[in-house]
This record gives C-alpha cells, structure tokens and sequence, in this order.
C-alpha cells in the first residue's frame, strides 16, 4: 500500500514537470516571439528614422529652394511695384495729354501687373507653410531620436537570450528529473506486476472507499454527538430547575428555623482532558438573595433535612412513572419542630400521589414518636416492625395501629 501510495506521488510529480516543461517551452517561444518582434520593431524604426531623415534634408533644401525663388519673385515684385509707379506716372502724364489709346494700354498693362503682384504675394503665403512644415517634420525627427535613445534593444536582446539559457538549462534539468521518474515508475510497475502485488489497486480503492465512508460517518457522528450534548444539556438544565423548585417548596414547607430563607442545588461545568462533560454539585444555603455553602456552615439536623428534602425532591423529579421513595431514618438529628415539619410534608406527598398506583414510599425508623405523628395525621392501618427473636433472628411482624 505505502509503495502504490509513493507511485502515485512519483506519477503526479510527472505530471507535474511535464506541465511545468510545456510552461517553460512557451515561455521560451514567447521569449523569441518577443526578441522578433522587438528585432523587427528595432528595423521598422530605422527606416522610419531613415526616411523621416530624408524627408527633412529634401525639405530643408526643397524649402531653400523655394525660399530663393520666392525672394526672388519677390524682387521681381518689387520691380515691377517700381514699373508700375513709373507706368501709373507715365499713364497719369499721358492722360494729361489726352491720349486715350495709350492710356487703355497702359491700363491693360497695369492690370497684368497687379495679377502679377497678387501670385507674388500667393507664392510668399506659400513659402510661409513651407517654412512651418519644416519646423513640424524637424520637431518629429527630434521626437523619433528620443524615441529611439529610451530603448537599449541591444541589452533587451542580450537579457532575453541570458533568460532564454536558463530558461534551456531548467528544462534539461526536469528532463533529468522526468528520466529519473521514469525509472522510478517502472521499478514500480515491474514490481506492481508481482503476483504479490497484483490486487494492490484493488485493495487501494477498497482502503480508499473504507477511508471516506469512515470520514463521512464521523462527520455525521459530530453533528450527532453535538446535538445530543446540546439535548443533555437543555435536559439538564429543565430538570435541574424542577429540582431546585421542589427543594424550595419542600424546604419553606418543613423547616421551621428563621436562618435560612431556603436551599439549592449549584452545578458548575467541569470538561477533563479527555473534553468529556462533567458536574460539580454543591448544596448551597439562601437567606436574603445571598448563597453559602452548605457543607460547613449547616448543623447536622440541616444537614439531614437538607439530604431528605434533595432526596424528595429527585424522587418527584425523576420518579414520575416509578414512584419508590425510601427513607432511613429520616429523624436523624431533626429537632421537634423539623419532625413534624417532616411529617406533614410526607403527608402532603402521600395524598398528592395517592391516585397512582405506581406510587410506594418506605420508611425505616426507630423513631417510635415520629411514627406515632406520622400516623395521626395520615390514616395508616398497620406497620411492619423488625426485631430479634430470643435465638438471635430478625423476625418481621405486622403490628395494627
């Protein structure tokens, strides 16, 4: 079992590095996708760089160019402004002479020229956009510089093939590792196919099933275990509170001292080491709201009163359908007052149960007084009386009242 148990570990590591290899091979391929792409990104860049360049060094001398034919047009503008202020002077003389034909000439004339100054005047307009977009392409070769400086892909390039190496290196290894495992597997398969160790698999599945049953089991037998600790508990807790009633009333009912208002049953929790519940009970004395242990600071006749009344009490308590009480010498150490308190209490309880006939109770006494009492008040017909004949025999007699 603990050699299949070790072979299915060994198979999942496998598995394990096989799946961790085809990660490192992706991530391997996407690490010279990436060298490709930045190789390729670097070229495309270049050219970029290369053209935008070139493209400026024409403009710049295309512009130069321009700008020369421009001033030129320009001085030649500024000719013919000077022609045609000579021509309008010349016009205005030759109106003065009244001739009209001239005049129509040189008007024709002016006309031409000031169409002349006007694609002048377009031509500098157009050597002003030039001379901007000049300005915008130089402004954009600058930018693609900046572009081009911020990435090192030489040392890109380098980190990329150093973790390319390692990352070859850690798959060499876990094919090492894969190799190993394999011969693991197969000692385990050969000795798998033992006869010894054919039902192996089986009995695995069995100790397996066995194992989550079992688990499912316990699971259900906490849920159990708590449902029933917590029934106990509220049972506990109803029945103690019955208790403790029926000690009250019986305590109020007998005791005719004025020191104590009435006693009870405490109970504290005590869980051991094994977590199992257990109680610790403590008969306590209540006078005025305020509790003290009964255990040393009771006379005796407190104290049997106090056992007979817990005793009562029980009986009442958990002697619903068989109702036995027995009492031995329950006058022990009981002043006057206490007994007949005692015997109207029994006599209470008699005729409170005296319509089931499930009900006994039993009284061992040598309190002949306590008897008499008990047997005025309640109407008892006879007596069974224990005592020694003259050879030494206990002898049981019923005596009539």
């Amino acid at each position: 079992m603990e050699e299949q148990m070790i072979l299915q570990q060994d198979l999942q590591e496998g598995r394990h590095l096989e799946e961790k290899k085809a990660e490192n091979e992706t991530n391997l391929n996407n690490a010279n996708i990436c060298i490709e792409e930045l190789e390729a990104r670097e070229k495309k860049l270049k050219g970029e760089y290369d053209a935008a360049y070139c493209e400026k060094e024409a403009t710049v001398r295309n512009n130069k160019q321009i700008a020369k034919e421009e001033n030129d047009k320009v001085n030649q503008s500024k000719q013919k402004i000077e022609d045609l202020e000579k021509l309008q002077d010349e016009i205005d003389n030759y109106c003065l002479r009244n001739n009209e034909d001239r005049l129509k000439k040189e008007n024709e004339k002016l006309d031409r020229l000031q169409v002349e100054e006007q694609e002048a005047l377009q031509d500098n307009i157009l050597l002003r956009e030039k001379q901007v977009q000049e300005k915008e392409l130089e402004f954009q070769i600058d930018k693609q510089k900046i572009q081009i400086g911020h990435h090192n892909y030489k040392e890109e390039k380098s980190n990329l093939l150093n973790e390319e190496e390692k990352i070859l290196q850690e798959i060499n290894n876990i094919k090492g590792e894969k190799d190993a495992i394999a011969k693991h597997v197969e000692g385990y398969k050969n000795e798998q196919e033992k006869p010894t160790n054919k039902n192996a698999y089986k009995e695995y599945k069995r100790k397996l099933f066995e194992y989550h049953i079992e688990k499912n089991l316990n699971c259900v037998l906490q849920k159990f275990a708590i449902v029933l600790e917590k029934s106990i508990l509220r049972f506990h807790k109803d029945r103690m509170a019955h208790i403790n009633k029926a000690i009250r009333e019986l305590w109020r009912a007998i005791y005719r001292g004025n020191d104590i208002d009435h006693s009870e049953i405490k109970t504290e929790n005590d869980i051991g080491t094994e977590k199992k519940r257990s109680y610790q009970y403590k008969v306590v004395q209540v006078k005025k709201g305020v509790e003290i242990d009964m255990r040393t600071r009771c006379s005796a006749g407190q104290r049997v009163l106090a056992s007979l009344v817990i005793r009562m009490a029980l009986a009442e308590t958990f002697s619903t359908h068989c109702g036995i009480l027995a009492l031995d010498e329950p006058t022990t150490n009981l002043d006057r007052q206490n007994i007949l308190s005692l015997s109207d209490a029994l006599v209470g309880l008699i005729d409170s149960r005296k319509d089931e006939k499930n009900f006994q109770l039993l009284i061992i006494t040598h309190d002949e007084e306590f008897l008499n009492t008990l047997t005025r008040v309640q109407s008892i017909p006879h007596y069974w009386k224990v005592s020694r004949n003259n050879e030494g025999f206990s002898v049981i007699n019923k005596v009539s009242m």
